[in-house]
């Protein structure tokens, strides 16, 4: 009787052990199903939940993640402004800080694209590439290193969790490797992600060579005249005016996007406007094939930038910027005859800023003045030095961002013409603080 008792005992207890592994595995198949209908946040918050609660909390499981969601930047507030973004793009600018300390800075700008730096740490200067310089690496995380000069641009936002979420990864394994349930961890949350490589990469160019080398293989009764006169004194910008031309002796800088192949060289100018002194920058962008698509100038001036500029009652600097698009072959060759002259590149002003008819025989200015597009910004009780600075940076990140704290008084923007003729500055209202 007791020999039979001790069988139904056993029978049962074996019933009970399959019970519960059948339980276990249906647990782990359902567990395994809804961890393929998460989303991958949501995944790695499961596995880290986990983690800690198998490790009893004294493993290293991960940090949560930074919250990237955002806001859809407003609308400009203004015309003159909302054109101007087809040019420079206007940005926010969010800073976020991870639990061990990673700095995450985000640009977002309308069009949801977006540009992410990481680290706070100074840069070295740009690597001048051409020259042979190697780009150095900087640490931005415990255990992680990106090249220096070099940020990030992701269309439509597209990989940013996967940017952030490589580098918290990777700085997790090196905490992880000290840890002593590091093994413990490791196979609970081991959802390890790369950081993927930068996309933007800046460089430095040497002012002492040419910043536009004219090819060799274009026969020279091809290229059209830069402006009205010939030699070196037609580039000298006291002889026609207002004019800016290539600061000597400043290094220029080139700025190269992996994603799309385009290159932009960002070079300071220094000239006179209206018989003041004045500074600028100039941004050139090239397409795949070298060939250049846009001319962008930047002019920063403590006076009248354009004749008729609706006066205001704070005084302030202005800036000036000129988008100059660049669609036939006949203008490509123009624009690239007049960049790469024997001497320094030199952006006449009488006609863009001066708002004057250009000379019959000056192809270069009649272009630029049926062509270009300028907006003038003015901002009160404003820095000409800080505004110049700021405007710098924007030509070389190529976006801007409002300037908080300081007033953008006035805006107006001066049309292109077919004839060059005519043209006049138009104040926008709506800009008006």
């Amino acid at each position: 009787m007791a020999a039979r008792r001790r069988a139904v005992e056993r029978a049962a207890l074996r019933r009970s052990a399959i019970d519960r592994v059948v339980s276990g595995v249906l647990v782990v198949v359902a567990a395994a199903g809804l961890m393929s209908v998460l989303p991958g946040s949501s995944q790695r918050a499961v596995s880290r939940t986990t983690c800690r609660v198998a490790t009893l909390g004294l493993g290293t499981c991960g940090d949560p993640g930074l919250d990237l969601t955002d806001v859809a930047l407003a609308p400009p507030r203004c015309l003159t402004l909302a054109a101007l973004d087809s040019a420079l793009p206007e940005v926010r600018v969010r800073r976020l800080v991870a639990a061990r300390g990673l700095v995450v800075t985000i640009s977002t700008a309308r069009s949801g694209d977006v540009v992410v730096q990481l680290g706070d740490a100074p840069q070295p200067a740009p690597p001048d590439v051409l020259a042979g310089a190697a780009r150095t690496e900087r640490p931005v995380a415990e255990g992680v290193d990106v090249p220096a000069q070099a940020e990030w641009f992701l269309p439509r936002g597209q990989g940013l969790d996967e940017l952030v979420g490589g580098v918290q990864d990777a700085e997790h394994q090196v905490v992880q490797r000290r840890s002593a349930l590091g093994l413990l961890g490791t196979l609970l949350d081991g959802d390890d992600r790369a950081v993927p490589a930068p996309t933007l990469l800046y460089g430095s160019l040497d002012p002492a060579r040419p910043l536009w080398p004219r090819s060799e293989q274009e026969p020279a009764r091809q290229r059209p005249p830069r402006t009205g006169g010939t030699g070196s004194a037609a580039r000298v910008p006291g002889r026609s005016g207002s004019a800016v031309q290539v600061a000597a002796g400043r290094p220029a800088v080139s700025v190269f996007n992996r994603i799309s192949r385009t290159s932009a060289l960002v070079v300071p100018m220094t000239g006179s406007l209206g018989g003041q002194p004045t500074t600028g920058t100039m941004r050139v962008v090239r397409d795949p094939a070298g060939t250049v698509v846009s001319v962008l100038l930047a002019v920063v001036t403590p006076g009248q930038a354009v004749p008729g500029e609706p006066r205001t009652s704070l005084p302030g600097p202005a800036v000036a910027y000129v988008q100059v698009p660049v669609r036939t072959a006949t203008e490509r060759e123009l624009v690239a005859a007049w960049l790469a002259g024997t001497g320094p590149a030199v952006v006449p002003l009488d006609g863009l800023l001066g708002l004057r008819a250009p000379q019959a025989d000056d192809q270069l200015e009649s272009f630029l003045t049926r062509a270009a597009t300028v907006t003038v910004l003015r901002y009160g009780f404003a820095d000409a030095a800080v505004l110049a600075d700021r405007v710098a940076a924007e030509l070389r990140d190529g976006r801007r961002q409002d300037w908080e704290g300081v007033r953008l008084v006035e805006a107006g923007e001066v049309d292109p013409t077919s004839s060059g003729t005519g043209r006049r500055v138009v104040a926008d209202p709506a800009c008006r603080t």
